[in-house]
């Protein structure tokens, strides 16, 4: 935990070298998250090393949100009941063909990443590629409305890392799920990082609430957009 009084969290690792987090004594549900950490870090067989500023009872503050974090089918207060998550036009093809979401390592282990992945060399390429192993294992998710959703597509277009929400970039599919259905089914994994991640595959169905589809168009703006339920 960093000495700010702030919301800062932030997350990455070096070649070789241990996989971290920093965060701001504001991020919120800070308790929550890092007992979901541990128990993740725990479950890979991996040790959490917890440094926090003098004074602060990290003892204390997983105490006190342990036993509220146990059952993984429990839907939080918290939790949005929408999540998005944004791909490209290529993708969505597979995806459809599909008929379900499907993680990094497992397109790739069927040959299908090649065909809509430009940026296996990317900046976020190799931010991944310092992550924990089984990352790609998993697909992630976004809060509704946080534009870092679509930074990262923006991101994996320019080949670099991009948080700039007014960038210029070719929009793709962004798909509409029920976290809550997730949650309650158990296939939802909290590793304190991500607000919910799921592993190998996520099916479209029950579980796609809606869709926007964004193609180009013959008139004098650029794109337009399908909403599709």
């Amino acid at each position: 935990m960093l000495d700010q009084d702030d919301e800062t969290f932030a997350t990455g690792g070096r070649p070789n070298g241990p996989f971290g987090v920093q965060a701001g004594r504001r991020v919120p549900d800070l308790a929550q998250r890092l007992c979901d950490f541990i128990r993740y870090e725990r479950s890979h067989g991996r040790q959490v090393i917890l440094a926090v500023p003098e004074g602060v009872d990290s003892e204390a503050m997983v105490r006190s949100a342990w036993e509220i974090t146990e059952d993984k089918r429990a839907v939080r207060a918290d939790d949005p009941p929408v999540v998005v998550h944004s791909t490209s036009q290529e993708a969505w093809l597979v995806i459809q063909r599909d008929g379900m979401l499907k993680s990094t390592a497992r397109l790739r282990a069927e040959g299908h990443l090649s065909a809509f992945s430009s940026v296996e060399t990317s900046a976020v390429a190799h931010y991944q590629q310092n992550e924990p192993e089984e990352y790609a294992d998993y697909i992630m998710f976004g809060h509704l409305g946080n534009p870092v959703v679509e930074c990262i597509t923006v991101s994996k277009q320019c080949g670099d890392f991009s948080l700039d929400p007014d960038a210029r970039y070719t929009p793709g599919v962004r798909l509409y799920f029920d976290l809550h259905a997730v949650v309650r089914d158990g296939i939802g994994v909290r590793d304190g990082l991500h607000l919910v991640k799921v592993r190998n595959h996520l099916p479209l169905t029950p579980y796609l609430l809606a869709r926007i589809i964004h193609e180009e168009s013959k008139g004098t703006l650029p794109w337009r957009r399908k909403i599709q339920s």
